[in-house]
C-alpha cells in the first residue's frame, strides 16, 4: 500500500510516499521544539507559495562611517564576493560576515533583524597590517578572522549558538586562514555579544585606536591536536575555494560536514566553552577524484542523514550511513525540461524538511525543487511563486558570483530566506505552499493563513528603488517584469 502527497507548489509535483515516508513527513511537519524567534506579522499575512520582502532599510545605511572603515576595497564585497549568510533561528537574524581575496578587508559583521525588520551593524571592522600582500589582522589571528570569500561556508549552531565560519579565500592574498605557519580556524562569533559601536576583537583593533573591542571572535584552532592525516589535508592548496558546509544534530552536539578541495570533513564541537574537546577529522578522501570541488553548495537531510552537494553541473549525494562509502551522482530526471544546468554553479540549495525534498535558487521569481520519489527516483521541477519578487534580478548587477550560501531553510517558521543584491541589500521569504510553521514561532501572533494560496501578493515595505532615492544614490526606475535563467557565470577569482 502506498500513499499519496500532492505537492502544490507547481505542476508534476506528486509525490508517492511509502507509510513510512508519510509518517516522517507528519513527523517533520510537526510544531518544532526548542527556541524560535516570533514570525514577522509580514510573513503571517502573506499567501503561501509567495515571495516577501522583508527589510525596512537598506543594508548600505548601516555601513560603518568613513572614520572606522576598513582601508581596502568597497564595503559591497561582503555580500558581492562569493559570499554566504547564516540563519539564526533563536533571534530570527541574517547574520552576514564575508568580504575577502581582493575585493574588501574588513571583517565587521551585519545582521538583519526580525524583531526590527532592519538590517544592523553589529560589530566595527578590524584593520589589516599588510607586509607585501601578505595581511592579517591588526589583533592578530588568534583573536579576529581576516576577512575572506565564504563560498556556501557560513552557518549557525543551534546548540552553541553561534555563528561559525571555515573561510574560503583570505584578504588578500588568497587561500585559507594561517597562524603560526599553519591552517587555523574555525572562528565562531558569539551574537550575544554583538555591538556596533564596538570592533569584534581587542581594545584598539579597529582603525580608530579609540574604539573599544567587543571580544566577539573566539578561534577553535584545534591543530595542535589534530591527526597527521587531518593536519595534512587542511595543508593542501586552496583547500577552501569553493567549499560547502551543512550543519546538523547529533547526540545534542553540533556537527559540521564540510566540503573541501580534496576532502569531506567533519567537525564536531563537543563543549562551546572547551575548545580543547573539539575534533576534526576526514570524513570521506577522493572528492578530487570525482570532480566534487567545483562552485556549489551543500546541504543535509538529516532523517535519511544523506547530504547533497552541487558542484559545477554536476549533483553528488553522500550516504552518511555508510561511513567510508564513495559518493553517487543523483540524475534527475527534469520534469520540465528547462533547469538551466549550466549555471546550477550560481544557485544556493538546503533541505526543505517539513516537505522532504531540496530546494534549489539563483536568485530568479522561479525556485526548483529536487525530491525522490519511488516512481521516477530522482526528479527535478519548477515552483512557480505566485508573485514576483521585484527588485534588481541578477541580471542587471555587474558581477554577479552565484547565490551560493546565500540561500537557508529556517525552520521554524518553515520559510526559505534568501538575497544576493549588493546595492540593497534586499532580504525575501519565500513562503511556500503547505506552509507550517511552528507553534514556538508564532507564538501570539494571528492565526495562519489556510492551508491554500490565498489571493492577491504579500504587503512589503517600502520598495528598494525609492530607499536608494531617498539615501540619494542615483536609480532608474523600470517596471518589474519576470526574471527569467541566464545569468552569465564569472571565473572565480
Amino acid at each position: 500500500m502506498s500513499y499519496r502527497y500532492k505537492d502544490v507548489t507547481g505542476p508534476g509535483g506528486v509525490r508517492p510516499l511509502t507509510p513510512y515516508g508519510l509518517g516522517m513527513f507528519l513527523l517533520l511537519a510537526a510544531p518544532i521544539a526548542g527556541a524560535v524567534a516570533l514570525l514577522p506579522q509580514r510573513i503571517i499575512d502573506a499567501p503561501q507559495n509567495s515571495w516577501v520582502r522583508l527589510n525596512d532599510n537598506l543594508w548600505p545605511s548601516v555601513w560603518p562611517d568613513a572614520s572606522r572603515a576598513a582601508y581596502h576595497g568597497s564595503t559591497n564585497g561582503v555580500i558581492r564576493a562569493w559570499s554566504s549568510f547564516a540563519w539564526d533561528d533563536k533571534r530570527g537574524d541574517l547574520i552576514l560576515w564575508g568580504g575577502g581575496h581582493a575585493n574588501y578587508s574588513g571583517n565587521e559583521v551585519y545582521r538583519w533583524r526580525s524583531s526590527s525588520m532592519n538590517w544592523e551593524l553589529s560589530s566595527l571592522p578590524t584593520a589589516v597590517d599588510c607586509v607585501g600582500a601578505d595581511c592579517v589582522t591588526r589583533d592578530g589571528p588568534a583573536n579576529s578572522p581576516i576577512s575572506s570569500h565564504t563560498y556556501d561556508n557560513s552557518a549557525y549552531l543551534p546548540v552553541a549558538d553561534r555563528f561559525i565560519t571555515f573561510g574560503g579565500n583570505k584578504y588578500n592574498l588568497g587561500g585559507s586562514f594561517y597562524m603560526d605557519g599553519h591552517p587555523t580556524g574555525p572562528y565562531l562569533w558569539d551574537p550575544n555579544r554583538a555591538d556596533g559601536t564596538k570592533v569584534g576583537g581587542l581594545d584598539g583593533s579597529n582603525r580608530d585606536p579609540s574604539v573599544r573591542g567587543g571580544r566577539m571572535w573566539e578561534n577553535r584552532d584545534p591543530w595542535n591536536r589534530l591527526s597527521a592525516a587531518t593536519q595534512q589535508a587542511l595543508q593542501r592548496p586552496t583547500q577552501d575555494s569553493n567549499a560547502a558546509t551543512a550543519v546538523t544534530t547529533i547526540g545534542g552536539k553540533d556537527v559540521i560536514y564540510q566540503s573541501r578541495t580534496k576532502y569531506l570533513m567533519k567537525y564536531v564541537i563537543n563543549d562551546v566553552n572547551n575548545p580543547g574537546l573539539d575534533t576534526w577529522e576526514i570524513a570521506w578522501d577522493g572528492f578530487w577524484h570525482e570532480g566534487m570541488y567545483g562552485q556549489g553548495a551543500m546541504a543535509i537531510d538529516p532523517v535519511d542523514n544523506l547530504l547533497v552537494r552541487t558542484s559545477g553541473t554536476t549533483i553528488y549525494g553522500f550516504n552518511l550511513n555508510r561511513p567510508g562509502a564513495w559518493p553517487f551522482k543523483i540524475r534527475p530526471i527534469d520534469l520540465t525540461g528547462t533547469f538551466p544546468l549550466t549555471e546550477m554553479n550560481l544557485m544556493g540549495l538546503d533541505y526543505d524538511a517539513a516537505r522532504d525534498r531540496f530546494l534549489l535558487w539563483q536568485g530568479m521569481d522561479e525556485i526548483w525543487s529536487l525530491y525522490k520519489d519511488t516512481v521516477n527516483g530522482w526528479v527535478i521541477d519548477r515552483v512557480d511563486p505566485m508573485n514576483l519578487l521585484g527588485g534588481n534580478s541578477p541580471a542587471d548587477l555587474n558581477g554577479f558570483t552565484g547565490i551560493l550560501g546565500k540561500w537557508k531553510y529556517a525552520k521554524g517558521w518553515d520559510v526559505f530566506i534568501g538575497m544576493y543584491d549588493w546595492l540593497t541589500g534586499d532580504v525575501f521569504a519565500y513562503k511556500p505552499a503547505g506552509w507550517s510553521p511552528s507553534a514556538a514561532a508564532l507564538g501570539t501572533a494571528s492565526t495562519p493563513p489556510s492551508a491554500a494560496p490565498g489571493p492577491g501578493v504579500a504587503a512589503v515595505a517600502l520598495p528598494s528603488s525609492l530607499w536608494l532615492a531617498l539615501l540619494g544614490v542615483p536609480v532608474l526606475l523600470r517596471a518589474r517584469k519576470p526574471r527569467r535563467p541566464g545569468v552569465a557565470g564569472v571565473t572565480p577569482c
